[in-house]
C-alpha cells in the first residue's frame, strides 16, 4: 500500500497570545476596525508575523462567529451622553404632541 505523510490534524497558525490578542479587538465594540485586511495589519504590526488572509477569515469565522461585511449596530464615534438627552427630550416631545 501507498502511504502518506500527512496527519490527521492541523498545526496551531495562531497562538495563545495571536487568540487573545483577536479576542479583545474583535469584542471590543469602540476599536473601529473596518474589515479583515485592516485587522491583517493590525496583527502583523503587533506580533511581526503575517497570516494569510484566508487563514485569519476562517479562523476568526470558525473560533469567534464574525462575519464579512456586515454593518454595526451603532457608530464608533457615538456619544453616549447625546443619545441619553436625546432619548429624554423625545419623550418629553412626544408627550407634548399627543396633549395637541
Amino acid at each position: 500500500m501507498i502511504s502518506h505523510e500527512k496527519k490527521g490534524s492541523v498545526s496551531k497558525v495562531f497562538g495563545a497570545a495571536e487568540r487573545e490578542f483577536l479576542d479583545q479587538i474583535l469584542f471590543d465594540p469602540t476599536n473601529g476596525i473596518q474589515g479583515y485586511r485592516e485587522l491583517q495589519r493590525l496583527i502583523s504590526k503587533h506580533f511581526g508575523r503575517k497570516f494569510a488572509y484566508v487563514t485569519l477569515v476562517e479562523y476568526c469565522k470558525r473560533n469567534f462567529g464574525t462575519k464579512i461585511k456586515v454593518a454595526r449596530k451603532s457608530h464608533v464615534k457615538k456619544d453616549e451622553n447625546a443619545v441619553s438627552d436625546f432619548k429624554k427630550t423625545l419623550i418629553v416631545k412626544l408627550k407634548r404632541s399627543q396633549k395637541r
